[in-house]
């Protein structure tokens, strides 16, 4: 789901950019200001622990990996999917 919102169990819900609900992955597309301003780097570390807390898996990207290294990005996707039904099918 595109743009979708996360409940976890210590505040208000999350934004997230892309997510697995099933799978329990979330994915952010960070731009070039996620590296280079502190305080949001820093919301996004807090950010990124509720999800962790909440259970979900967390991946990140540059949003310039869309364009640039897509088929990579796919790939990394596609492996984290995969990890997250074979941890599951053991559970």
């Amino acid at each position: 789901v595109f743009d979708s919102k996360v409940a976890t169990a210590d505040g208000p819900l999350v934004d997230v950019a892309l997510v697995a609900h099933a799978e329990r992955i979330a994915v952010e597309l960070d731009s070039w200001y996620h590296f280079h301003d502190p305080q949001g780097y820093r919301r996004d570390r807090v950010q990124d622990a509720r999800l962790q807390h909440a259970g979900y898996f967390v991946l990140r990207f540059p949003t310039e990996d869309i364009d640039d290294r897509l088929s990579s990005t796919i790939e990394h996707l596609a492996i984290a999917l995969a990890g997250r039904r074979a941890a599951r099918a053991l559970l």
